[in-house]
């Protein structure tokens, strides 16, 4: 069963780099974007959330189950600490055991990264979703302020009618 729990474990962290990796590829914003919006219409991440924060206290639970064994294994060792160097007639069981201080490393950074790449790929999307709202924004400014200089100009596209100054001496009229 604990095998089974750490290689799937191994298998989410590898598909969290994957898709961290395709987060990251640079592609033209324009098709960032619509991904951006087809994935926000779907409204997917309100509907992965529940299951994104249950794997991620599961991988809480496994992080903190592995940092508690591997104290316990340490406090298991003999006196010369968690590192020292066996001599070749030492017992048997020590072999055993620096095995099973591997696995529990092992196990502890493998939920430790695959927890981190969680966090990492929310806030990878949260920042490519706000890039995307504050683009539609600007965009939507641009309109407006075209839409402004064509009815202050009286429909001729000329903008230079319109006096642009400083933003101080706005302030002081």
């Amino acid at each position: 069963m604990a095998s089974f729990l750490w290689t799937s474990v191994f298998i989410f962290l590898c598909l969290e780099l994957v898709l961290t990796l395709i987060l990251v590829i640079p592609v033209p914003r324009k098709i960032r974007n619509w991904v951006c919006r087809q994935t926000t219409k779907m409204h997917l991440q309100q509907k992965l959330q529940p299951i994104l924060w249950g794997i991620g206290f599961a991988l809480s639970l496994a992080l903190m189950d592995s940092w508690s064994l591997l104290q316990f294994l340490f406090q298991d060792q003999p006196s010369g600490g968690p590192h020292h160097n066996h001599h070749p007639h030492d017992p048997p069981g020590n072999h055993h055991l620096k095995e099973k201080e591997y696995k529990t490393e092992r196990n502890m950074y493998l939920a430790g990264f695959a927890l981190t790449l969680l966090f990492v790929i929310g806030r990878i999307t949260d920042l490519m979703q706000e890039h995307v709202e504050l683009e539609d924004h600007l965009e939507n400014i641009r309109l407006s302020s075209k839409s402004a200089i064509e009815t202050t100009s009286g429909g001729n596209n000329n903008a230079s009618e319109i006096e642009m100054k400083p933003l101080q001496a706005k302030k002081k009229e």
